[in-house]
């Protein structure tokens, strides 16, 4: 069994479905489900978990974030604001009320782990909800879940099959004896049925048994001591 080593690193993006929900009491559209390796099974991951988890809002100063695969650079401000609309929408569904102090976000620190909510303002985000309510496409926060480089010991083994899984040749019955006779240079078969016994040559030419063949052989003639020529006849 060959045995080698390899790395294999995964990231996720989550982002709005190309197509919104047709029903419009619809949750967790935003959510995603990925295998976790840890308990052998599909998790879920919900965006407000994925906010969350990006510390975003405790991060200060006018610093600009890289949203989505165009790469365009989004105010951190801007960008959570949008964040928190979506999170809004997706635990609530597109009928949810307007947003309020109380839907926040709470974000944990890395350093203290002291929870603090974004300074962003709560009218804004508002807003946001109400004007991704009318318009779809205005859900463009993206989030980027990269799972590190994890090394898998990789086994190589052939798998083979043996009998009839592989195919067979079947030549006539399955009692049916073949054996060369090199005095006249023909095969000849026997076959068996019931209590008797049939001996047929076979046809060098073709390769059925004499009955069924429609060629005429050479040299079917026995040897003997004395020097004679070969017999010609029909395999009929």
């Amino acid at each position: 069994m060959l045995q080698r080593f390899t790395q294999v690193g995964e990231y996720y993006t989550m982002a709005r479905p190309p197509i919104p929900p047709k029903d419009k009491d619809a949750t967790g559209f935003l959510d995603i489900m990925i295998y976790d390796e840890e308990t052998d099974k599909h998790c879920r991951i919900t965006w407000e978990q994925a906010l969350k988890a990006t510390v975003a809002g405790a991060l200060t100063g006018t610093t600009d974030l890289v949203n989505g695969p165009s790469g365009a650079k989004v105010p951190l401000n801007t960008w959570i604001q949008t964040a928190e609309a979506m999170n809004h929408i997706n635990k609530n569904g597109f009928k949810a009320g307007a947003f309020e102090e109380k839907d926040r976000v709470i974000f944990q620190t890395n350093a203290s782990g002291v929870k603090k909510t974004s300074t962003t303002d709560v009218t804004a985000i508002a807003q946001l909800v109400t004007d991704m309510k009318a318009d779809y496409s205005k859900m463009t926060a993206t989030i980027c879940i990269a799972r590190p480089f994890i090394e898998h010991a990789m086994l190589s083994a052939v798998l083979t099959v043996s009998g009839q899984d592989t195919g067979a040749t079947l030549f006539g019955p399955s009692d049916m004896q073949v054996s060369a006779n090199t005095s006249v240079k023909t095969i000849e078969g026997c076959v068996s049925e019931s209590a008797s016994a049939a001996l047929f040559p076979v046809c060098f030419q073709c390769g059925y048994l004499t009955p069924f063949c429609a060629h005429v052989p050479t040299a079917t003639t026995r040897a003997t001591s004395s020097r004679s020529s070969p017999s010609r006849r029909t395999c009929t």
